[in-house]
């Protein structure tokens, strides 16, 4: 596992995290580059909206979320917050950062 000020990037998984502040908890994020999405599970979400978005899953499957809901998260390393629209989905799906966030420096 390498880590930085940044996230971590697990060397066999060769997968991208963050840990980010979502109200009082902290929440490890993959991040996707290939998502055009943010995924966020519902027991970190508040004030969810209901949203006629329909997602295509990785395995080409359609999924139905929860809905949607703009959050505040903070990077604890330097404080700093962004408001994020994220797709609320069930509990047993892994948070993700997509493109967007990922890619414009809002994730610093």
């Amino acid at each position: 596992m390498l880590k930085n000020n940044r996230g971590s990037i697990d060397a066999n998984a060769k997968q991208v995290s963050c840990a980010m502040s979502v109200g009082n908890r902290i929440v490890k994020f993959q991040i996707d580059t290939g998502s055009t999405t943010n995924i966020i599970p519902v027991n970190f979400a508040k004030n969810v909206r209901t949203t006629n978005i329909t997602l295509k899953t990785w395995n080409n499957e359609n999924y139905k979320p929860i809905g949607e809901s703009r959050q505040i998260i903070k990077n604890p390393q330097n404080n700093k917050r962004y408001s994020v629209n994220f797709i609320v989905c069930h509990n047993h799906f892994t948070p993700i950062l997509g493109l967007r966030p990922s890619d414009t420096n809002e994730i610093n």
